[in-house]
């Protein structure tokens, strides 16, 4: 209160553009909730490493529940391939089947995943940063359009928690599944 009983004014806070500070976890969980936060607050900084690496980790871990499912479904659909062209011969096909098998064994073929991911993740970006700036005419740098397509792939996150039960219930039931594309979900077309 003002002691000469005069009232007081009421000063108006001129309206910020500034970005929205958001840490690590707020951007997670903005970009569920309220995405235009989270993509508002990215910054040229290298956090697309930590992204790449998480959803790396999800992918894998997604995968090793429906690995056997995975297998069975590919392993499938090469034989018919094969049955289907019969200038392969039998000796062939068997070679050819226990060739898959084996990589599917190969704890080295779980690393094709976050090297897939590193490169969809850096030509993607680059494909985004050429046609907002040099197409459409925008100014973003590549480490800025590099970690907002990082964030993009976070969608990893709720389409494993979906389709991993989903897969592993309908392999119980005994269905034919085409799911390689579903286990490695996260490279978008």
């Amino acid at each position: 209160m003002n002691l000469n009983s005069e009232p007081m004014e009421m000063v108006e806070q001129p309206p910020t553009n500034e970005e929205p500070q958001l840490g690590f976890f707020g951007k997670l969980w903005n970009l569920f909730v309220d995405p235009r936060k989270t993509f508002a607050s990215i910054k040229p900084n290298h956090e697309w490493v930590i992204l790449w690496i998480l959803v790396a980790a999800i992918s894998i871990c997604a995968y090793m529940p429906i690995k056997d499912v995975v297998k069975q479904s590919q392993i499938e659909r090469v034989t018919e391939q094969l049955k289907a062209n019969p200038q392969v011969p039998e000796e062939k096909r068997a070679e050819i089947l226990d060739k898959m098998e084996s990589q599917f064994e190969n704890p080295l073929y779980l690393l094709f995943v976050p090297a897939t991911q590193l490169v969809v993740l850096a030509v993607v970006a680059g494909i985004l940063l050429f046609l907002g700036n040099i197409i459409l005419g925008g100014n973003c740098s590549y480490l800025k359009m590099l970690n907002a397509y990082a964030w993009t792939m976070m969608i990893v996150i709720p389409g494993s928690i979906v389709t991993v039960p989903m897969i592993g219930s309908w392999s119980k039931a005994g269905w034919r599944l085409w799911v390689y594309s579903l286990a490695h979900s996260v490279r978008p077309d």
